[in-house]
């Protein structure tokens, strides 16, 4: 008896030890954000809930005066599945270009103050923000800390240790204008694992895999591909090519025509970007396979926590 005493001793220690090591297993941050505004964010929604976590969906507030997203649903991300709404301004202009015609000020009143005034009316909290196009200038960027807390800056590499001293914040885009291998973002949540980083991606739709194509090269030149298979029709204008599906790109390959198994593009050399034998993939330059969002936030909830950008630590 003594013995069986002891035994069940060691065992509700060794329990007891293996619950801090079990909760010390995620280390690190994923902030995941969505821009624009579509009713496929509820698809997101679904499948960060299943694991556990969250995301930020900076949306145009005239995606929602056309009807592009609801207000219920928006309502729904925040009050149902914890997400953070934020400001992708009221019509999407390029700040830049704005500024140029019309001055800081009247871009604060026009783009931002309206947009937060009507997210809010909404029931919105909007406390960060995203520049259209990731453009903004000096003045602006300062400014905009009066009346959100944070804004990202775009076009870095994704990881971090928090909101910056000045407001900013880096992200990587992963749609497929913007093509990350999956394995390299499974590297980059590894990373933000070991440092305690935070890891910031964004994409914009999340669309079923059958809205893509995939298929092998069977030879290319500096414009156009071949594939070993005919390529079925695609149906979004702003489609774009993935040359080869282990390769990330810096910029979105718009696809001219599909002509049986041709693939004709205008605006890069895909003699640099692919070869025979390689995997492509054709798909809305705006979007991201489920499949693939599906394993990323699987494999980062297995390490990193999920956080909305408001609920970010400060740089030290």
């Amino acid at each position: 008896m003594a013995g069986l005493r002891i035994a069940a001793v060691l065992l509700t220690i060794i329990g007891m030890l293996s619950i801090p090591a079990f909760a010390e297993q995620k280390r690190g941050i994923a902030a995941f954000s969505l821009d624009d505004g579509y009713p496929n964010w509820m698809t997101a929604a679904h499948i960060l809930k299943k694991h556990g976590g969250v995301a930020t969906g900076y949306v145009n507030n005239f995606r929602i005066d056309r009807g592009d997203i609801s207000a219920e649903m928006l309502s729904a991300l925040q009050d149902v599945y914890g997400w953070e709404i934020g400001t992708h301004t009221y019509g999407h202009a390029n700040p830049e270009a704005f500024v140029l015609l019309y001055g800081g000020e009247r871009w604060i009143q026009d783009e931002l103050l309206s947009s937060i005034r009507g997210l809010a009316a909404l029931g919105l909290k909007a406390h960060s923000l995203v520049f259209p196009y990731n453009k903004s200038t000096a003045e602006l960027r300062r400014t905009v800390l009066l009346h959100v807390s944070s804004f990202r800056s775009g076009g870095e590499r994704p990881i971090g240790t928090g909101i910056r001293p000045d407001g900013s914040f880096p992200g990587k885009a992963i749609d497929v204008a913007g093509y990350v291998p999956i394995s390299q973002v499974f590297s980059w949540i590894d990373r933000a694992h070991r440092e305690g980083s935070v890891l910031f991606l964004y994409g914009h739709q999340v669309l079923p895999d059958a809205a893509f194509h995939t298929g092998s090269v069977q030879s290319v030149t500096s414009g156009e591909l071949t594939a070993g298979e005919p390529v079925k029709p695609f149906h979004d204008p702003y489609s774009c090519l993935v040359p080869d599906m282990e390769r990330p790109l810096q910029y979105g390959i718009a696809i001219q025509k599909v002509e049986g198994n041709r693939i004709l593009i205008s605006n890069a050399n895909l003699l640099r970007f692919t070869a025979p034998g390689a995997r492509f993939m054709i798909g809305p330059c705006l979007g991201l396979r489920e499949s693939d969002l599906e394993a990323i936030v699987a494999y980062a909830a297995s390490r990193l926590e999920f956080r909305r950008i408001s609920d970010l630590p400060k740089e030290q």
